[in-house]
């Protein structure tokens, strides 16, 4: 695994990022990942709210994964977002989002998508991975939190919840 580690750089870090909803989050989004690849930020836009269409990114415990598979794109890429207040995904009755790691993956989308997607998930599902991100002071700091946090397996994060209870 690691692979959402390794692609993690201190520039695809935001930290207490002010939007007032989730369309300023997707647009700030969407510039600082066209930064980093040869796509404009418009098309990152639109790729991501299309997706966003098909049903709502956000997980659920605060956290969101938008992702969309971008024609043309080069490699995957990847950013996060620790929001200063939730967002609300899917109007004001939906899920408050604090963490947001958005993924764009070239078209079309693969087995390495849906694994990057089950990574997510498994990195999400770990309170201590969570408390981590909200201590963090620094892009450096959260990509740490990844690193460490990609590299457990299976066994350490059942251990953890066990001793946990």
């Amino acid at each position: 695994m690691g692979k959402i580690a390794d692609l993690l750089k201190d520039q695809d870090v935001l930290i207490d990022l002010d939007v007032p909803d989730k369309d300023a989050l997707f647009d700030v989004a969407s510039q600082g990942l066209a930064n980093g690849c040869q796509i404009s930020a418009q098309n990152i836009l639109a790729a991501l709210t299309r997706r966003e269409r098909l049903g709502p990114t956000a997980l659920g415990q605060e956290v969101a994964v938008p992702h969309a598979s971008v024609e043309g794109l080069d490699g995957i890429h990847v950013l996060y977002a620790r929001l200063k207040q939730p967002c609300f995904f899917d109007g004001a009755t939906g899920m408050p989002v604090m963490h947001a790691l958005f993924l764009i993956v070239p078209m079309p989308a693969n087995q390495t998508h849906l694994d990057m997607l089950a990574e997510v998930a498994r990195l999400f599902s770990q309170p201590d991975f969570q408390k981590a991100l909200r201590r963090a002071e620094s892009p450096a700091g959260i990509r740490q939190a990844f690193q460490a946090y990609c590299e457990r397996s299976p066994a350490d994060i059942g251990q953890a919840a066990v001793r946990a209870r």
